[in-house]
């Protein structure tokens, strides 16, 4: 039978056309490498059952994995086992449960830590790209604190993605995680003056 993991056929010409990034492909070897270790060979589609992926998470929690690794790593495994059983490579589907994720608190910075922060952005020596350093980095936090966006999905924009007359911001779905969803913010009047420097 096939192998799954990894550089087979199966693994590189079909299920990892679904995967749009580098990073996220490495991510998927990784964990199939460390299942193949789990079962002690290189695994195939036989290894893909309930008790062999329940057996692994457990072992991951109990060598110190958090309950949120290790459900990232059931994901992984599933997806792959879900597209061979929608394309009928296996015959049965997950039914493995997801470890249950107790809730976090949020944490946010303090006024003082916001302060301390801005404050290391006016000592930046240099330019970025023709701008002063600390012009740069200030606009980079403060649109970052209203938009929420991770900072790769900052770096990618480009002005004809912000309206400066209306403060609206575009953020293309490709720029951001999942690449699915677009996101359209309104920056605060006082930022936008900081951003357009």
């Amino acid at each position: 039978r096939s192998t799954l993991f990894p550089y087979t056929t199966l693994f590189r010409s079909l299920f990892m056309q679904k995967i749009a990034s580098t990073k996220s492909t490495d991510k998927y070897v990784a964990v199939f490498n460390s299942f193949g270790r789990h079962v002690g060979h290189v695994a195939t589609l036989d290894d893909l059952t309930d008790e062999n992926i329940g057996s692994y998470m457990r072992e991951l929690r109990r060598t110190g994995r958090s309950i949120r690794t290790v459900n990232g790593y059931r994901s992984k495994l599933l997806a792959m086992w879900n597209w061979c059983a929608k394309k009928r490579i296996v015959e049965n589907f997950p039914t493995v449960e997801k470890m249950p994720e107790p809730l976090l608190m949020p944490v946010a910075w303090t006024a003082e830590q916001l302060r301390k922060l801005l404050a290391g952005c006016e000592r930046m020596p240099g330019a970025i790209e023709g701008i002063p350093a600390p012009d740069w980095w200030r606009a980079l936090h403060y649109v970052a604190w209203d938009t929420g966006e991770r900072t790769g999905a900052l770096l990618a924009l480009t002005w004809n993605m912000v309206n400066v007359k209306t403060g609206q911001l575009a953020v293309p779905a490709e720029f951001r995680k999942g690449g699915k969803k677009p996101m359209l913010y309104k920056l605060k009047p006082q930022k936008i003056g900081r951003a357009h420097v």
